[in-house]
């Protein structure tokens, strides 16, 4: 009986990861090569502001292709902004 509870931790650690990686919107991976200098910026940002580099980069593209002319809408029901950015204490 003393692998019950090794089972049942392993039960529960896999319903984690599942809830976590479990995609609960409609977005597709997409995988670029960046320059380092690039990355570097965005990892700076992130330690300063709290702001995660896949939103960082999500506000770049969007500003530019509005730049282009190209209006593009924020996924309906998504806030725009997270959090971190306006500087709310979470807790």
């Amino acid at each position: 009986m003393a692998n019950t509870g090794v089972c049942l931790i392993t039960i529960s650690i896999c319903y984690i990861l599942y809830t976590i990686m479990t995609p609960t919107e409609k977005k597709k991976l997409a995988v670029y090569r960046m320059e380092p200098e690039l990355l570097d910026g965005l990892h700076r940002v992130k330690e300063r502001d709290g702001l995660p580099i896949t939103w960082q980069v999500r506000q770049a593209i969007r500003a530019w292709l509005e730049s282009k002319g190209i209006a593009v809408k924020p996924a309906p029901g998504r806030g725009s902004v997270p959090a971190e950015a306006l500087n709310v204490n979470l807790l």
